[in-house]
């Protein structure tokens, strides 16, 4: 029985879910792939590390930037790796494949609520 036939987010909008589904595992794919490559240029190219926004602001191109920049790298793998999974097993229709998407996702946004505003936290 389906429970979901359309697949909505404020960037798309697909009429089934398969179709949703195959675009947010290009999108993981991609961003897995920029962060990668972001990550060592912060790391081992002596990126610009002072603008806010970005995920290595203010560390030590030195010292800790590497470390973090190792610890990125690995994140990421683990994401294209579950954008990979989820691609796969939406074209061949294999739902286990879903599972490390989810499990990935959810702990990234554990992990942003826990650690992103400290000040909304009490």
């Amino acid at each position: 029985m389906t429970y979901l036939t359309a697949c909505w987010s404020p960037c798309w909008c697909y009429n089934n879910v398969k179709h949703g589904t195959i675009a947010v595992s290009i999108y993981t794919i991609v961003m897995s792939v920029i962060g990668m490559i972001y990550a060592l240029w912060i790391g081992w190219g002596g990126g610009d590390s002072n603008d806010l926004y970005t995920p290595f602001f203010e560390t030590d191109v030195r010292n800790s930037a590497k470390g973090l920049a190792v610890a990125f790298i690995i994140i990421c793998i683990f994401f294209l790796a579950s954008g990979l999974l989820l691609w796969r097993g939406t074209v061949k229709n294999i739902r286990g494949y879903f599972l490390p998407w989810i499990i990935l996702t959810s702990i990234l946004i554990l992990y942003t609520f826990v650690f992103g505003d400290r000040k909304s936290v009490v």
